[in-house]
């Protein structure tokens, strides 16, 4: 009876290292438990042979990534306006200062080429007189432009 109490207490204490060890390695850890109840001392040795499942960060790439989403945003701020960035100093001052702590004040915002719409080709339906985008090919009257072409041709 003693015996039997003994490895049931066993049991239980190495379940619970066992999952706990495969879960920090980051492995799922329900198997392990059960595993680790059974074979006791022989599960946990095997764990320690096993490589953990995180992946290997490399800190420097981590930090490039960082510094180039950092950048990104910065662009973006300028353009939108809500920061500038002095031109003298290089120093990034909030939209709302006008002067720069190196006394530069802040340029008058330059404008930039503004974005052009390509230009769409329309159709005006000979029915309705409806002016129609080039993709549609059915005018709100149910004229199909194919029509509206022969009747512009005759």
């Amino acid at each position: 009876m003693v015996t039997i109490t003994l490895y049931v207490i066993s049991g239980v204490f190495f379940a619970f290292e066992c999952g706990a060890a495969m879960e920090r390695k980051g492995y799922d850890p329900t198997a392990w438990y059960v595993l680790g109840f059974i074979f006791g001392v022989w599960t946990r040795i095997v764990i320690f042979f096993i490589k953990d499942n995180t992946e290997e960060v490399d800190k420097a790439e981590i930090k490039r990534i960082v510094q180039a989403d950092q950048v990104r945003v910065m662009k973006s701020n300028i353009e939108l306006g809500r920061v500038w960035a002095c031109p003298l100093c290089r120093k990034v001052n909030d939209a709302k200062i006008y002067t720069c702590s190196c006394g530069t004040r802040k340029p008058h915002k330059v404008v930039s080429q503004k974005v052009t719409k390509p230009i769409v080709e329309t159709w005006i339906c000979k029915n309705c007189g409806a002016e129609n985008s080039g993709h549609v090919y059915i005018c709100k009257c149910g004229m199909k432009k194919s029509q509206n072409d022969e009747c512009s041709t005759q």
